[in-house]
């Protein structure tokens, strides 16, 4: 959103993590919304008037998360104030995974949007791919996030900076520090742009109007590894 140059706000109510606020001290707002119903409520009443709202909840409160959103009617309440929630489906084998989607899915239907996230270093989704969950997605044409992976070389560097600057460092910090190594400062590079493309592709699903976009990514050209067979490759024919 920073880099697209969209008005937004974010919420962090994981309060045992609060990963996102202590990356984005200064643009995060820290309220934790699932303590109880009065809370949940609260946050939801005092959301800005921004186009895209980010809440990053806590990855085991889908039960209590759905209990509040029958509560409070939140599907009607959306379309009341002309507001689409966009979820996050983590196509991950796990059965607790897989069942926080299913429950979801069955709460909100066709009424919001879907993302699907695979992220390999963290989570296999070959099973995911099987159950009915990944067809219904599909069914709707539902994009995939795929999450690049990054060296554990470069990831301990990353990690080495924020223990000696005692503070955590976020990504575009990261890969313009002189105390990366070049190649570790290139992959975090390669890495957000993946992201940044992704997501501009994929703008219908996150943004209320795709015009809202004023920086838009300078896709460069990526050198593509193909398999050589030796009997048709003209680099590998005989001189003349």
């Amino acid at each position: 959103m920073r880099f697209a140059e969209i008005n937004f706000a974010a919420v962090d109510a994981d309060s045992q993590h609060q990963t996102l606020s202590r990356r984005y001290p200064d643009q995060v707002t820290v309220f934790d919304a699932t303590r109880s119903f009065d809370e949940f409520s609260q946050m939801i009443q005092q959301l800005p008037p921004e186009p895209v709202i980010l809440v990053d909840f806590p990855a085991q409160a889908t039960a209590f998360l759905l209990e509040a959103a029958a509560h409070f009617n939140l599907v009607q309440f959306f379309e009341r104030i002309d507001m689409r929630p966009t979820l996050l489906i983590f196509a991950a084998d796990d059965p607790t995974a897989r069942e926080s989607a299913a429950s979801t899915i069955e709460f909100f239907e066709d009424a919001a949007d879907y993302l699907l996230i695979e992220n390999p270093a963290r989570f296999k989704s070959s099973e995911f791919e099987l159950v009915a969950i990944n067809s219904w997605l599909q069914e709707r044409s539902t994009p995939t996030i795929h999450v690049p992976a990054v060296t554990a070389a470069t990831m301990n560097a990353w990690q080495n900076l924020e223990r000696n600057l005692g503070r955590y460092i976020p990504l575009d910090e990261a890969r313009t520090s002189s105390e990366l190594h070049d190649l570790s400062r290139m992959e975090l590079d390669y890495f957000r742009n993946r992201f940044l493309v992704q997501f501009e592709d994929w703008a219908d699903w996150i943004l209320p109007d795709a015009n809202l976009i004023k920086n838009k990514v300078s896709r460069a050209t990526k050198r593509k590894v193909s398999r050589i067979d030796p009997l048709t490759n003209p680099l590998l024919r005989p001189r003349a």
